[in-house]
C-alpha cells in the first residue's frame, strides 16, 4: 500500500445524481489524484435531494474505498465550499418544457454567479474548478468572472 502523502478536500455538487454516482468512486479509489492521496469528500446538494444523497453516502461508506478519508453531506455553499481544494460542478437548473436556451442560461447564470461568489469567499485560493453543467462554457466563464481570487487557469469546462 502506498504511503499517503497528502489529502484533498473535494466538493461535488449535484452529488445525488447519476453522473456524480459514477464519478465518486474514481476519486475514492485513487484514480484521479493517485494512490498516495486521500480524499475528503464534501457532497453538495439541494435540500430536496438530501434523502437520496444520504443513500449514496451509505453506499460510499460501505465501499471501503482505500483513498477515502471522509465523506460529508452539505446543503449549503458556505459549508460545502469551505476549504475546498477541488470542485466539480455537475448540477444545473433543469431544462423545462417551453424554455428557450436563453431562459435556461439566465436561470443557470444566477445560480453559478452565486456559487462563484461563495467559492471566492470560502474555497482555497488555488482551488481547481471543473464545470460539467450545461451550458458548460458559459457557466465556466461566469464563474471565472465572479471569483477574482482564483487564477483563470484554475477553471476548466468539461464537455
Amino acid at each position: 500500500m502506498p504511503k499517503i502523502t497528502k489529502a484533498f478536500n473535494v466538493v461535488i455538487n449535484g452529488a445525488a445524481g447519476q453522473i456524480a454516482y459514477a464519478l465518486i468512486p474514481l476519486f475514492c479509489n485513487g484514480l484521479i489524484f493517485g494512490p498516495d492521496v486521500r480524499v475528503n469528500l464534501k457532497l453538495l446538494e439541494i435540500p430536496r435531494a438530501a434523502k437520496k444523497l444520504t443513500g449514496t453516502i451509505m453506499e460510499i461508506k460501505d465501499g471501503a474505498f482505500p483513498n477515502l478519508n471522509s465523506v460529508k453531506m452539505s446543503l449549503s455553499s458556505k459549508d460545502g465550499l469551505k476549504d475546498a481544494d477541488v470542485c466539480v460542478f455537475i448540477a444545473s437548473y433543469p431544462h423545462k418544457e417551453g424554455m428557450e436556451r436563453a431562459d435556461l442560461l439566465r436561470e443557470n447564470a444566477k445560480i453559478y454567479k452565486q456559487i462563484a461568489l461563495d467559492l471566492n469567499r470560502y474555497a482555497h485560493r488555488n482551488c481547481k474548478i471543473v464545470v460539467v453543467a450545461n451550458p458548460v462554457n458559459s457557466l465556466t466563464s461566469i464563474m471565472a468572472r465572479y471569483d477574482p481570487k482564483k487564477k483563470k487557469k484554475n477553471f476548466t469546462a468539461l464537455s
